[in-house]
């Protein structure tokens, strides 16, 4: 995903390049003027996908938790300690979709 200003400017300061951070991932890392890595919440229950999509991730400067089923999935992502939570949709336990649901009534934005 690439995001341009009409101005065409580039989005993202020179203290992010100059960190070595992602591009993908940039956007995100501000919190309180303070440059950190994203934090994701991984909910997958296909083991070795979860691993190698963690991998990429992780190689993208992103830190990443894995949850392999709903209901741990859903107790953790309500916790509020992660920017963003990428969440499969047939897992054992809840679904993604009631993973989901409770989560976009209560904080609805664009990190779930």
């Amino acid at each position: 995903m690439r995001m341009s200003l009409p101005s065409g400017r580039d989005p993202v300061k020179q203290s992010e390049r100059d960190a070595g951070f992602s591009r993908p991932l940039r956007s995100l890392m501000t919190r309180g003027g303070t440059l950190t890595r994203v934090r994701l919440l991984l909910i997958e229950d296909d083991a070795r996908l979860a691993e190698r999509t963690a991998e990429y991730l992780r190689d993208h400067d992103a830190e990443v938790d894995i949850v392999g089923d709903g209901v741990e999935g859903l107790s953790r992502a309500t916790r509020g300690e992660h920017d963003l939570v990428l969440l499969d949709i047939m897992l054992p336990g809840l679904d993604g979709l009631e993973v989901c649901r409770p989560q976009r009534q209560t904080a609805p934005g664009p990190g779930f």
